[in-house]
C-alpha cells in the first residue's frame, strides 16, 4: 500500500521519483477536506437538529472544541469559516489533479509534483490564516479549551 515509487526518466537516465503514498494521501486527504468543507458549507441543515447532521455526527463535539463550527458562530453571522471552506474547493482540486497526473502517465510526475506543491500552500497558509484569525479574535474561538 503505498510503498513503491512514481517517478520519469531525466536524460542522463537518472530517476526522480516520488513516493507512491502521495498521490493516495492527495486523495484520501481530499475527501477528509470535502466532508468538513461540506459541513461547514450545509449549515444549519448538517448541525445538530439538522436532517443532514447523521453525515457529520462527530462534528457535534468538534462545534464545542472549536466554537467556529458550533451554532453560536453561525447563528452570528460570522463568515470567516465559510470563507475558510470555499479556499478548500480549489486546493482539493489541485490535489486530485496532482494525483491524476501522478497515476495517468510518467511524463506528469513533474507537473503532478508542482500542482501538489501548489496546493500545499494553499492548505498552509489558509491554515495560518485561521490559526492568526483565532489568535487576534477575542475571544478566541478555542481559547475556552486553555
Amino acid at each position: 500500500l503505498g510503498l513503491g515509487m512514481v517517478g520519469t526518466r531525466r536524460s542522463q537516465g537518472m530517476k526522480n521519483v516520488l513516493p507512491a503514498w502521495i498521490p493516495v494521501w492527495l486523495v484520501v486527504s481530499g475527501l477528509v477536506v470535502l466532508w468538513d468543507g461540506g459541513y461547514v458549507l450545509m449549515r444549519p441543515r448538517s448541525m445538530p437538529g439538522g436532517d443532514l447532521h447523521f453525515i457529520w455526527k462527530p462534528y457535534e463535539l468538534y462545534g464545542k472544541i472549536d466554537l467556529l463550527y458550533g451554532r453560536e458562530a453561525f447563528e452570528s453571522g460570522d463568515g470567516f469559516n465559510q470563507a475558510q471552506a470555499t479556499m478548500n474547493l480549489p486546493e482539493v482540486a489541485l490535489h486530485w489533479l496532482a494525483a491524476w497526473c501522478m497515476a495517468k502517465d510518467r511524463g506528469a510526475v513533474r507537473l503532478g509534483a508542482l500542482l501538489a506543491f501548489a496546493g500545499q500552500l494553499m492548505t498552509f497558509w489558509k491554515t495560518a490564516m485561521y490559526s492568526l484569525n483565532d489568535i487576534f479574535r477575542e475571544p478566541g474561538y478555542t481559547s475556552h479549551n486553555d
